[in-house]
């Protein structure tokens, strides 16, 4: 008998374990179309500066507003198997491309996230999972994590990596807070544009009311890492988890930025010397405006900012503004051969690779910008184009 209901079971799961297979085979045929459209659209050649209404086309014409809706069709039709699965990840892959505000992606990373919850937390990579959680902070992402953090037969290490992923992602929702609430207004048509496709649910989960509570967690999260979790190992590559030996020193780093980086804080001093072997200090700077860039040669973004920042530093010479670098090179004389070659002129700390001062300033991507006011106080971070001009224009019209 015992052997009949084994022959049964085993002629009963193989047109399932082909049905997977074949879901597999689908989902990975997909992902190689959706490649390789992807990678033409990218490689397309664009003017260097384009208009608003050439961006918005462009836009548009972002390949995966087209699959978003195939990948979750796969995904919902057998929700717990290793095909969905490979589909979240293509969903959630996207958002890197263009976040998850806009509606058309929004709610497929939701739907994502909600069938990780109910189907995947069994996973040997939960850490990786949890982390990924973070990027960017919605809801489905939080009860993913918030779901995790009471189980306590995951183990030590993997209630670790909850725990931490659950505060880091509350205190980026915090930061994102801050961000919308200090921004200038738009000021291009394509920002607008990109604005106006917001989903609601995502606004909502921003509120400005909540972000004093959502601080306060993020703290006692952070504590609790500290106070339980400290010595659990990093063993995982991750953005913002690099070159750490444990759980512990990222909750201090973390808490440490939550608690004396948020905006309206009076900025930590930086003392060092600069591209040149001399003396550079922040305080000699109070009374002026402000701009902080963290930035290192190897960096892209970082050299696409450096025009803006030439133009700044013309625009408002001979006026209380100054722009500080902070280069993160490996090497000073790599640091030095950069910034004659982009004509990077301005101060600029040395702080080396993986330096204090980025540590102490929570620098976790690059570039990173900060802005002071004239009190020393830090009233933006991360701006960058029309924002960064309008916040300066802003502070600089302001009577001294």
């Amino acid at each position: 008998m015992v052997r009949v209901l084994t022959i049964f079971g085993l002629l009963w799961g193989l047109p399932h374990l082909a049905a997977g297979a074949d879901r597999m085979a689908e989902v990975e045929k997909l992902v190689a179309e959706y490649t390789a459209v992807e990678k033409e659209y990218f490689e397309a050649p664009g003017p260097e500066e384009p208009t608003d209404a050439e961006s918005i086309r462009r836009y548009e014409r972002f390949p995966a507003w087209k699959y978003i809706p195939r990948f979750v069709e796969l995904a919902e039709a057998q929700a717990d198997d290793e095909a969905a699965f490979r589909c979240c990840q293509w969903i959630i892959d996207r958002t890197r491309n263009v976040g998850n505000d806009d509606k058309r992606i929004f709610y497929a990373d939701q739907k994502a996230w909600n069938i990780l919850t109910a189907h995947h937390t069994g996973r040997d990579n939960l850490p990786t999972l949890c982390l990924r959680a973070t990027e960017y902070p919605a809801p489905a992402q939080e009860r993913f994590l918030r779901g995790l953090v009471k189980r306590q037969e995951l183990g030590r290490e993997k209630l670790g990596f909850a725990t931490i992923a659950l505060a880091e992602l509350l205190a980026k929702k915090h930061n994102r807070i801050e961000y919308y609430t200090h921004r200038p207004e738009a000021q291009s048509d394509f920002v607008k544009y990109v604005l106006s496709h917001r989903a609601p649910e995502w606004e909502e989960n921003l509120a400005p009311a909540n972000a004093p509570q959502i601080k306060a967690d993020a703290a006692v999260l952070f504590r609790d890492v500290l106070a339980r979790y400290a010595d659990v190992p990093v063993t995982i590559s991750e953005p913002g988890f690099r070159r750490l030996k444990n759980l512990g020193e990222k909750a201090e780093k973390s808490l440490h930025a939550l608690e004396h980086l948020t905006i309206g804080s009076d900025s930590q001093n930086i003392v060092g010397t600069d591209l040149r072997g001399g003396f550079l200090d922040l305080r000699d700077h109070k009374g002026k405006v402000i701009v902080i860039s963290f930035w290192f040669t190897g960096c892209g973004p970082c050299m696409q900012l450096v025009p803006q920042e030439q133009r700044l530093v013309a625009t408002y010479k001979d006026r209380p503004f100054v722009l500080l670098g902070v280069c993160t090179d490996a090497t000073l004389s790599q640091a030095q051969n950069t910034a004659k070659e982009h004509g990077i002129d301005w101060p600029c700390w040395f702080d080396g690779e993986n330096g204090p001062i980025a540590r102490d300033w929570n620098v976790l991507s690059w570039p990173t910008v900060y802005v002071l006011d004239q009190r020393g106080q830090i009233v933006a971070k991360h701006l960058r184009g029309d924002d960064l001009d309008a916040k300066i224009k802003e502070l600089m019209e302001v009577k001294q």
